[in-house]
């Protein structure tokens, strides 16, 4: 099963099927695409990895300067559940053209193991 339709079932709101289709069109790739795409990642990935580390803060970090704050950190101080939460990265993925970390863990394979992690019984918002 492809990226696409995997994407496609999280898509459950019909004003935005058209919307994401198009946007899905306008960023898929074909396998040889994928394929150098892919390659390339594989080579910057060490200098990339490096990059993201020094700009990356700590999940607990990061919670702690929110919570400091008086900003929400749970799904649920925002009105949303964690299952909306989690269909909704599929929808963010097919919501913009623009190559983001989502399309990053999609066409890697790494979308549902992430979600998974999230969202499973030891992760950050358990369902």
């Amino acid at each position: 099963e492809s990226w696409v339709a995997r994407a496609s079932e999280w898509l459950k709101e019909e004003e935005l099927v058209a919307g994401a289709a198009k946007e899905l069109r306008a960023k898929h790739s074909t396998p040889d695409e994928l394929r150098a795409q892919l390659t390339l990642l594989k080579t910057a990935w060490p200098e990339l990895r490096a990059r993201l580390s020094a700009q990356l803060l700590p999940l607990s970090t990061l919670k702690g300067m929110l919570q400091q704050a008086g900003a929400p950190v749970e799904p649920e101080e925002i009105g949303i559940t964690r299952e909306r939460l989690r269909e909704s990265y599929w929808q963010a993925f097919c919501m913009r053209r623009r190559f983001t970390a989502l399309d990053l863990a999609a066409r890697t394979g790494l979308m549902e193991p992430s979600l998974k992690q999230i969202f499973g019984p030891n992760g950050l918002w358990p369902i």
